[in-house]
């Protein structure tokens, strides 16, 4: 019964986050109505108010709707087939979870040692089409991933937190982490304190997310901004302290000259070992930065 409900609920906010991001792909209202307007032109058969209200309360669509969807958005694709809802959506499976680890690629490579280069990469994907890849370590049980695992547990908290404020996540922000809490803060009740420290955390980077985007740094880039405040937290912080001001006015990519230079070299080698995971890629943003 668990594990039946577990999958309904992730399925269910798959739906609503995919009614949010057609929204966003239509430049429309996040409304039934708005979306039904639109839509008419892609699907003139039937009251499309009706299917994008049970879309917003988190109904499935039919294939073909699906597909009507993604041949007029491809981008709607990547969202509704990331694996992050089918590995949320089994929590009573167990040497699965090992089984799809050993199936995580960087570049093309599996993953080595808990501090090689390849892990290290994944490590620095916090963009959330890699959240499953993350959540999936985190579920393993064997020695294989056991030091994978230990890091996962001090870090997915944060990495999570920063996932949910990426579009198209971001509106279904408080059902995700609602759903994810006995996996980020464990089955047992976890102390109100460990929580409210958490959820500070969370707060602080979005509140840093929200500056940087305002100012149109990284041209506004969801997930290149929360790639940047993971990787580049410190240096990123002293340069808010100390730069000089016009460096913080809207303009271009924005970011200072020392800070663009290490963002590039990053993002290069991101861009050269994508990440699979079950043969599935976990897409990085293509937006120039």
């Amino acid at each position: 019964m668990y594990a039946a409900n577990s999958e309904c609920i992730s399925y269910r906010i798959r739906s609503i986050a995919l009614f949010h991001a057609t929204a966003d792909s239509m430049n429309c209202a996040h409304a039934p109505c708005a979306i039904a307007k639109y839509w008419r032109n892609l699907w003139p058969w039937g009251d499309g108010r009706s299917f994008w209200r049970g879309m917003q309360r988190g109904a499935a669509p039919s294939n073909d709707h699906l597909k009507c969807l993604v041949e007029n958005f491809p981008n709607l694709r990547s969202l509704f087939e990331n694996p992050l809802w089918l590995v949320t959506s089994h929590p009573e499976w167990t040497n699965e979870f090992d089984d799809l680890a050993d199936t995580i690629r960087v570049g093309g490579k599996p993953l080595d040692g808990y501090n090689g280069k390849l892990t290290r990469l994944l490590y620095d994907r916090v963009d959330w089409p890699c959240l499953a890849a993350h959540f999936v370590l985190l579920q393993t049980r064997g020695t294989r991933f056991e030091f994978h695992r230990m890091w996962l547990k001090q870090n997915f908290v944060v990495m999570a937190g920063l996932s949910c404020i990426q579009r198209p996540i971001n509106n279904i922000r408080t059902e995700l982490r609602d759903y994810l809490f006995p996996t980020m803060f464990g089955t047992e009740s976890a102390s109100q304190v460990g929580r409210r420290r958490w959820i500070s955390c969370w707060d602080a980077n979005e509140t840093l997310f929200e500056l940087l985007k305002g100012r149109n740094w990284l041209y506004g880039d969801d997930q290149h901004l929360a790639l940047l405040i993971w990787n580049f937290r410190q240096q990123l912080q002293h340069e808010l302290d100390v730069g000089p001001p016009q460096a913080m006015a809207p303009s271009g990519c924005g970011l200072p000259h020392s800070l663009r230079q290490k963002w590039c070299r990053k993002r290069s080698q991101w861009m050269d070992h994508p990440i699979h995971l079950n043969g599935i890629c976990c897409e990085f943003s293509g937006q120039h930065a």
